[in-house]
C-alpha cells in the first residue's frame, strides 16, 4: 500500500470516530455510528420504495438518537451516512482492482449487508439548511445509455429470430450425421463378427480333420 493509501485509510478511520460536522461539535462514536446503521436499515427499504418521505425517515432516525442520548438533526444523520457509503465504495473499488494491497475499514462489514447487493448511487436527494429536500436531476448522459442499451437490444433482435428458426433444420442435420455414423459403425462390427465366425468354422474343421 502506498503512503497516501495508508494516509487515506488514517484519515478515513478519524473521521469516523471524531468528525466535527456543526457548531456544537458533535463527535460521532463507534456506538453511535451502530445505532445510526441499525435505525437506517430498518428503514431503507420504505425510503427506496417512496413509502416513507427521505426527510421524514430522517428526522425519525434522528429522534430515535436523540432519545439514545446523540444530539444530531436528521441532516447530519444523512450526512454521516452518505459519507459511510462514499468511503465504503473507495475501499470496495480499491480492493476489486488486481494488484492492489487489501484495505480494510471496520464498517466495511455493515455496509455491505446493506449495500453489497445493490448498485451503488450516489445520493438523490439532499437537505438544505432550512430543511427542505431537493432533488437531484438526472444525468443526461445516463439517460443517453439507457436509450443506446435498449437500441441496441432492438437492433440485436432480428437476428436472433433467424437464428431460432434455422436451429431444428441444424439439429436435423446434426441427428442424420449421427444416425448415419452410428449405422456403420454397426455396419462394421457386424461383418467382424461374420468374419469371426468364418475364421472359427474353418478352425473347427480342421480340427476335425485331425
Amino acid at each position: 500500500m502506498s503512503t497516501n493509501e495508508e494516509k487515506e485509510m488514517e484519515e478515513d478511520e478519524i473521521e469516523e470516530t471524531s468528525l466535527t460536522e456543526n457548531k456544537e461539535n458533535f463527535r460521532w462514536s463507534h456506538a453511535a455510528i451502530m445505532l445510526l446503521l441499525e435505525e437506517y436499515r430498518l428503514r431503507e427499504s420504505s425510503m427506496s420504495s417512496g413509502k416513507m418521505s427521505h426527510k421524514k425517515a430522517w428526522d425519525k432516525i434522528a429522534r430515535v438518537m436523540n432519545v439514545k442520548g446523540y444530539d444530531v438533526s436528521g441532516k447530519q444523520c444523512m450526512t454521516r451516512i452518505n459519507t459511510m457509503k462514499r468511503t465504503y465504495k473507495t475501499v470496495k473499488d480499491h480492493n476489486g482492482r488486481s494488484g492492489n494491497n487489501k484495505r480494510t475499514w471496520k464498517y466495511y462489514d455493515a455496509m455491505e449487508s446493506l449495500l453489497g447487493r445493490k448498485p451503488y448511487m450516489e445520493p438523490l436527494t439532499t437537505i438544505s439548511s432550512s430543511g427542505s429536500v431537493t432533488s437531484r436531476p438526472e444525468r443526461p448522459d445516463s439517460r443517453g445509455s439507457s436509450s443506446s442499451s435498449v437500441s441496441t437490444c432492438e437492433s440485436g433482435e432480428a437476428p436472433r429470430k433467424r437464428k431460432a428458426t434455422d436451429q431444428p433444420a441444424i439439429i436435423q442435420t446434426l441427428i442424420e450425421k449421427r444416425q448415419k455414423a452410428e449405422e456403420e459403425k454397426a455396419k462394421r462390427h457386424k461383418e467382424r463378427m461374420e468374419m469371426g465366425n468364418k475364421m472359427l468354422a474353418k478352425l473347427d474343421k480342421l480340427l476335425e480333420k485331425k
